[in-house]
């Protein structure tokens, strides 16, 4: 993701070629969907959230002047999006990957649901325990990770240095690390007898 690439596709897209704007949609969504995970919460909405991103984006990228101010206006919208929805579904108890009907305990007699199930509780927990994260670690972790995102374009986008990104990357996996089971039973108990 280049600063000149953003400045010539907006001006292309000034000038009213649609498919300019298309391109700077498609290099800039997988990392939004990525602020809106780790400002909003981890369901199904963020489909949602993304197209009311993109909506505001159609309508609104006239007001962006230059390619360098393109992805901090657009994770502005972005957040704004998922705050306002978090506002919006504070009430409810939570989320789960799966339907309700996924959470049921499944029959022994079926091996390949009970093994689904299990995937679904371990996913759960490691989306349940990145959502506990400090902002500050949880949205480079999501943009790194739901993206790809290099390290210099995530210090790009959040105006920091790359040091600073490659810092709360380690602290993030590392906080992660400390919260979740690494592995099977075995190996978990293994940690469990090392001493701190």
């Amino acid at each position: 993701m280049s600063e000149t690439e953003d400045k010539a596709l907006l001006e292309a897209a000034h000038r009213g070629e649609r498919r300019a704007l298309e391109d700077l949609w498609e290099r800039h969504a997988p990392w939004l969907r990525a602020v809106i995970l780790a400002h909003g919460t981890m369901g199904a909405e963020s489909d949602d959230l993304l197209q009311e991103v993109a909506v505001t984006f159609i309508a609104r990228f006239a007001d962006v002047r230059s390619g360098a101010a393109l992805p901090g206006w657009l994770r502005q919208v972005a957040i704004n999006a998922a705050r306002t929805a978090g506002r919006h579904s504070r009430r409810r108890q939570g989320w789960h990957p799966l339907g309700e009907s996924d959470r049921e305990v499944a029959d022994p007699a079926e091996p390949r649901r009970l093994e689904r199930s299990r995937q679904a509780e371990r996913l759960e927990r490691v989306l349940s325990e990145v959502e506990r994260l400090p902002l500050e670690l949880k949205e480079p972790l999501l943009m790194k990770t739901v993206d790809g995102l290099s390290q210099r374009n995530i210090a790009a986008i959040l105006d920091l240095t790359e040091c600073a990104v490659e810092s709360r990357l380690a602290r993030a996996r590392r906080a992660l690390r400390d919260r979740l089971p690494l592995g099977s039973p075995r190996r978990e108990a293994s940690l469990e007898r090392k001493p701190r």
